[in-house]
């Protein structure tokens, strides 16, 4: 049983909501880039909680329950108030050493506010999917892991019919494919593709269905040097009755840092980032420029320390 709970209070950009998705495959140390001051800072307060009940059932059975909401207050600035939550169950059947059968559910629902306007209509869907994974083990137990892992799943999104979504398609297809690569302890690489249904939450009230590809890699020659690249493209349609023509969004982005340890409780890294961004009709969103782009670079230091005990 694990829950969590977070409140901050952050200067951020309103660009940064359509951020482009966390990095894939194992945790790398990516640090968070920023964009130079400009005319588009915002301040929010973000707030979320989660808990998750995982339960193994016996050796080939596994389930999850998850509950998770967020809610995003615009502080300073142009933005809608965003409310998110999500119910979701996950069930795994390993049928051998290598092949598992996987089933999951998931419920949606957003909500969003403008200061001036009031509160839209709340966007609700849910998901129902089943698919496959593939595990094979390169080496021997318990020598250093080598492995490689792919999962294929797909489903349909179903849409509840509110006054956001009148008169639109209810039944949209998902999917998703990962595939995963630890082809040495001290490598590894990832890619992924989906087709969801989300909302752009903080800028816009309307559902989109939404493609992304995703590829990550990342490494460690030596003890002291690591390395990590994360690369994604998110296309996504605006789905409305009202709208004459196709609207869309394109969101392309990439970083990739460079971390040498000092010693075993500090170290220096380099990070570079690029972010691009297209919406065909910027009456859609809330306080976003139709078109932007840019690059950022950090270095820096960074330390550690455990919570108890000692290096």
């Amino acid at each position: 049983l694990t829950v969590e709970a977070q409140a901050t209070y952050e200067p951020r950009w309103a660009i940064g909501l359509l951020q482009v998705p966390d990095a894939i495959g194992t945790a790398s140390p990516s640090n968070d880039v920023a964009p130079p001051t400009g005319i588009f800072e915002r301040r929010w307060l973000y707030m979320s909680g989660s808990g998750s009940y995982q339960r193994q059932w016996n050796r080939s059975h596994s389930s999850v329950l998850t509950y998770n909401r967020r809610h995003l207050e615009p502080v300073v600035g142009t933005g809608l108030a965003s409310t998110f939550q999500r119910a979701s169950f996950d069930h795994a059947w390993t049928v051998s050493r290598s092949v598992s059968i996987v089933s999951g559910y998931r419920f949606d629902e957003n909500s969003q506010r403008d200061e001036d306007l009031g509160a839209f209509p709340s966007v609700r869907y849910q998901t129902a999917d089943a698919g496959l994974r593939f595990t094979r083990q390169l080496s021997p137990l318990p020598s250093p892991l080598r492995r490689c892992s792919v999962s294929m799943s797909g489903g349909v999104t179903s849409v509840f019919e509110t006054d956001a979504t009148r008169n639109i398609d209810t039944l949209h297809p998902s999917a998703t494919v990962l595939a995963e690569f630890e082809l040495s302890p001290r490598f590894g690489l990832a890619s992924r593709f989906s087709r969801s249904i989300s909302v752009l939450a903080g800028a816009s009230a309307l559902p989109l269905a939404n493609d992304i590809v995703e590829v990550s890699l990342r490494g460690s020659p030596t003890q002291r040097l690591e390395y990590s690249v994360h690369t994604s493209f998110f296309r996504a349609q605006f789905l409305a009755p009202s709208l004459t023509r196709a609207a869309s969004a394109d969101v392309a982005g990439a970083n990739g840092e460079v971390r040498y340890a000092l010693s075993h409780w500090a170290a220096v890294f380099g990070a570079y980032a690029f972010y691009h961004h297209r919406i065909d009709d910027e009456t859609l969103v809330t306080g976003f420029p139709p078109r932007y782009e840019r690059h950022s670079a950090r270095i820096g230091v960074t330390f550690w320390l455990p919570v108890y005990g000692a290096f």
